[in-house]
C-alpha cells in the first residue's frame, strides 16, 4: 500500500497547476454586433394600409410608395448585415451594394 505522502503528491501537483493557470493574464472578450441602425431597420414594421386605399387612387398610390420604400430599406439593411457578417467570419451569398 502506497504511503500517504505518495498519494497526496499527485493531488498537490494538480492543485498547483490550477493555481498557476489562474495567474495567467486574462483576455477580455468583447462581443461584436452588427450596426444597430441596420438591425433596427430589419425589424421595422410594414406600413399598415388604411381603408382609404379602396376608394382613393391617391391613398392607394401613397400606400404603394410607402410599402416600396419600406421594402427597399429592409432589403438594403439586410444586405449590409449580411456583408458585415461575412466581414466577421461568416460565408453567406450577399447582395452587392447598390
Amino acid at each position: 500500500m502506497p504511503s500517504l505522502p505518495r498519494r497526496i503528491l499527485p493531488l498537490m501537483q494538480c492543485a498547483s497547476l490550477l493555481a498557476v493557470s489562474a495567474c495567467a493574464s486574462q483576455e477580455r472578450l468583447t462581443p461584436i454586433y452588427p450596426p444597430s441602425v441596420d438591425v433596427q431597420a430589419l425589424v421595422e414594421p410594414k406600413p399598415k394600409p388604411s381603408p382609404d386605399i379602396v376608394t382613393s387612387a391617391r391613398a392607394a398610390a401613397e400606400y404603394d410608395v410607402a410599402v416600396e420604400t419600406w421594402g427597399d430599406r429592409v432589403s438594403a439593411a439586410g444586405g449590409r448585415v449580411c456583408r458585415w457578417l461575412n466581414a466577421n467570419g461568416a460565408s453567406f451569398d450577399c447582395p452587392v451594394e447598390p
